[in-house]
C-alpha cells in the first residue's frame, strides 16, 4: 500500500531533512518507511533513551522513534537544503524526481534501481505476463484433475478404488443434488 499524495516521493536510503521536532534542521538517512501510517524511521535522529533490565543488570539504549511524512523533507543534493520533488517523466519513459526549488533532479538512493511505486517500475516480464497460464473450464476441479494427462497411474488408481477423499465428496455431493432435484419434480 502506498499513500496516493503525489508529494510523497521519499524512499528508504534517501538523504532528509527534518523540518520538525527535537531535531529540527539536522539531516539523516531514511532506515525504513511504514507506508500505511506514513512514519518514516531516519537513522540516529528522533531517538529516545529506553531502559532494558535482565538478570538484575540493567543497561540503556537510543530507539529511534518514527517520523511523520510531513515532518520531513528531501534534500536537494545541489545545495543541501530541504526541497520539495514532484514526479517527472523523462524523454525515455522513465520517472524521475526532480526539485521544485531548482529544478535539479534528485536522485533515487542507491538500494533503489527502480522503486516500487513509481509508475515505470515493472515487477513482471512483458513476455511472461502475457503468456496465458489459466484455461477456462466447465469441469469441476475433481473432473479436471481426473482427466488430466499429467496425472500419473497411481492417482487414477486411488479414484478408483475410491480412496481419493475429494472424489468421494464430491461424488456424493452430485448424489445429493440428484435426489434433491428428483424430489422437487
Amino acid at each position: 500500500y502506498r499513500p496516493n499524495d503525489g508529494d510523497f516521493n521519499i524512499f528508504k536510503g534517501d538523504l532528509v531533512h527534518i523540518l520538525e521536532g527535537r531535531d529540527k534542521g539536522k539531516t539523516g538517512i531514511v532506515r525504513d518507511i511504514f507506508w500505511q501510517k506514513r512514519w518514516i524511521y531516519v537513522t540516529g535522529l528522533n531517538t529516545t533513551l529506553r531502559e532494558h533490565t535482565e538478570d538484575g543488570r540493567t543497561a540503556y539504549f537510543h530507539e529511534e522513534n518514527p517520523l511523520d511524512w510531513h515532518q520531513v523533507a528531501l534534500v536537494d543534493h545541489t545545495d543541501n537544503k530541504p526541497c520539495l520533488a514532484e514526479l517527472t517523466y523523462l524523454e525515455d519513459g522513465t520517472a524521475t524526481r526532480v526539485s521544485t526549488r531548482t529544478g535539479a533532479v534528485v536522485p533515487l538512493p542507491p538500494e533503489v534501481n527502480e522503486a516500487p511505486g513509481m509508475p515505470s517500475y515493472k515487477d513482471t516480464d512483458p513476455k511472461a505476463a502475457s503468456e496465458r497460464t489459466y484455461i477456462v473450464s466447465s469441469k469441476t476441479f475433481a473432473e479436471n484433475v481426473l482427466f488430466s494427462p499429467d496425472l500419473k497411474d497411481s492417482v487414477f488408481e486411488r479414484i478408483e478404488e475410491g480412496k481419493d477423499p475429494i472424489y468421494n465428496a464430491l461424488r456424493f455431493r452430485k448424489a445429493r443434488e440428484k435426489q434433491q432435484q428428483q424430489k422437487q419434480k
